[in-house]
């Protein structure tokens, strides 16, 4: 147990957090407000298998954003921690991509009524739900990445050229270009072997 009796100290906080595998600028960052910092361990230790560094990119990138635009505090978030933890879980088991959950998660923060659930398998399906309306579910699905690829690869024969003429670092230009062209629904692995196999034999 790293708390103890005595409220911990931020930097006994920023070190529990490093140690659960953040990044040190973010793990300083969400320590600069103790409400924000409580706010991530209280999604931690209700769900302990969360990875730590999925919830501090969604608290980082979407959720703080969205609370000091509309300035409603963390606390009073109207989506609870059970669903961004599934979401989060959705992400790390390969069912959406990063980009396509935080493309859901702007949905969710626009609801004006506080979003309760009876039990985890009620929130489980409510997100599962969300992904499948939206239409978010990834796809490592061979012809549709080949076609995507096939179209990138098209519109930039110029990159295509310095790619091969070992520019390797092309591959994520073309890679955000085929993840654009999916709506995030593209599997990275996936994508990244068909397009690799398709530069390698022109």
């Amino acid at each position: 147990k790293w708390r103890t009796e005595q409220p911990p100290m931020p930097w006994e906080v920023e070190k529990h957090l490093m140690a659960l595998g953040l990044q040190p600028q973010d793990a300083r960052l969400i320590c600069q407000e103790k409400a924000t910092a409580d706010y991530l361990l209280s999604w931690l230790e209700k769900r302990p298998e969360t990875p730590a560094r999925g919830a501090a990119n969604l608290l980082i990138q979407k959720i703080i954003p969205w609370s000091n635009a509309s300035g409603i505090a963390l606390a009073d978030c109207p989506v609870p921690a059970t669903v961004w933890t599934i979401l989060i879980d959705r992400v790390e088991t390969g069912v959406v991509s990063a980009t396509a959950a935080f493309s859901a998660v702007s949905g969710l923060l626009a609801v004006s009524q506080q979003l309760t659930f009876g039990s985890r398998q009620s929130a489980e399906e409510y997100i599962d739900g969300l992904i499948e309306k939206l239409g978010l579910r990834q796809t490592n699905d061979d012809d549709f990445l080949s076609g995507l690829a096939d179209m990138v690869l098209q519109a930039s024969p110029e990159k295509v050229t310095e790619y091969q003429k070992g520019k390797k670092g092309l591959m994520g230009f073309f890679m955000g270009e085929l993840m654009k062209a999916s709506k995030g629904k593209a599997d990275p692995k996936a994508a990244t072997k068909i397009l690799t196999n398709k530069l390698e034999r022109k």
